[in-house]
């Protein structure tokens, strides 16, 4: 009687364990279902993180740039260091520029004090730009000083032609009213310039006009 009674609870319990099993599974219809909705959603996209680069054209500076790998889309990545642009670079390339201009705009000002200067030029023979100029000379000086940029190559052609190894002190056209002086720079750093000086016949001294465009000349440096 007690062995019956063992194995009837031993059956209640097996079939109590049945019905809480087939409670909990899921039903076939809701699993479908929920593999459905799944296919439909888009992927996980990674989280963005922003990193410190360096532009190594503008020089060091803190550019954001998104990446993968984060959850924070402006926070920099964690011991990532932040580079502080170096303004110093800048002022290192656009200084020696503005000193070699300011230079070249002295002598400019400097040349234009010689009795009866009304226009100096300095400019490169081989583009026929004007570098600096100034004064009014009744015509247009750029213009004027790339024209004598041929003046000056077809010299120095002509000279390398005949073998001649010696410099060009200067270039002299006159006309029925002016002087054009052309001084041939030939020093370190300056070979290929020249400088144009136009004078009025009536008020200029020739030979001082020449002497103080070669010393003018002589302290022009690039």
């Amino acid at each position: 009687m007690a062995v019956f009674g063992r194995r009837r609870r031993e059956i209640d319990v097996a079939n109590t364990r049945a019905e809480s099993a087939d409670a909990a599974a899921p039903d076939d219809d809701a699993l479908r279902a929920l593999e459905d909705l799944f296919s439909t959603l888009p992927p996980p996209r990674p989280a963005l993180r922003a990193h410190a680069l360096v532009d190594r054209d503008a020089g060091p500076a803190l550019l954001p740039t998104l990446t993968p790998g984060g959850d924070d889309p402006i926070a920099p990545t964690p011991g990532t260091p932040l580079i502080e642009r170096d303004t110093s670079l800048d002022r290192t390339r656009t200084e020696p520029q503005g000193e070699r201009m300011a230079q070249l705009e002295q002598s400019v000002q400097e040349l234009l004090t010689i009795d009866g200067a009304v226009g100096v030029a300095i400019a490169d023979s081989a583009s026929g730009m004007a570098l600096a100029q100034g004064g009014h000379p009744a015509f247009d000086l750029g213009v004027a000083a790339a024209g004598n940029s041929n003046v000056v190559r077809a010299k120095l052609q002509t000279m390398k032609e005949l073998g001649i190894a010696s410099r060009i002190d200067d270039i002299l056209i006159t006309l029925d009213d002016q002087y054009h002086l052309i001084n041939v720079l030939s020093s370190s750093g300056t070979e290929g310039l020249f400088v144009y000086l136009v004078l009025d016949k009536a008020k200029a001294n020739l030979a001082l006009a020449r002497h103080k465009l070669a010393t003018v000349a002589g302290q022009i440096t690039i």
